[in-house]
């Protein structure tokens, strides 16, 4: 569902709803809405802005072949420089790809340690 995907995507980006209605330009009585209603109506475009804010694409937002409980916001950075660091200015460019738990215990992973 729509409402735990947010709410999820928002934790893992350390953002509260304030933060991300003001980095989306979405009211927060809407990112409120839309975390704790079952049934929402969203458009297209405001799921774009929420899915550029959070660092992540439509396709999280709308696939169904994955229960959010089984998964784990992964972060990786879309450009690496060499002789640069990983400064909070470099946050802005990170990107999270969710990844399934099970996917990441059978590679032999441990999904609390990312």
């Amino acid at each position: 569902m729509l409402k735990e995907k947010l709410k999820q995507l928002r934790s893992a980006n350390n953002l509260t709803q304030e933060e991300l209605a003001l980095k989306c330009g979405i009211s927060l009585q809407s990112i409120k809405r839309y975390e704790n209603e079952h049934k929402s109506n969203i458009t297209l475009e405001t799921l774009e802005k929420l899915a550029h804010a959070l660092n992540t694409d439509l396709y999280f937002f709308t696939s169904t072949h994955q229960e959010v409980k089984d998964t784990v916001m992964v972060p990786y950075f879309r450009d690496i420089k060499v002789g640069t660091s990983n400064s909070p200015e470099d946050k802005d460019k990170m990107t999270f790809l969710p990844l399934s738990k099970s996917f990441l215990r059978l590679s032999g992973r441990n999904p609390t340690r990312l």
